[in-house]
């Protein structure tokens, strides 16, 4: 695992999570974004 990977990792774990926690509960499913973490979530459509 490379520091940019870790790095990733961090930045993820730091900010997606919310957001997508934030989104299940207000019954979300589709997302406008750039982060291609967000195609790691199950019931998560990332839209770019």
């Amino acid at each position: 695992m490379s520091l940019n990977d870790i790095r990733g990792l961090f930045i993820f774990f730091a900010i997606d999570p919310a957001s997508v926690v934030i989104m299940h509960e207000h019954g979300i499913d589709k997302i406008v974004s750039f982060d291609s973490d967000f195609d790691k979530v199950n019931g998560i459509k990332r839209i770019h």
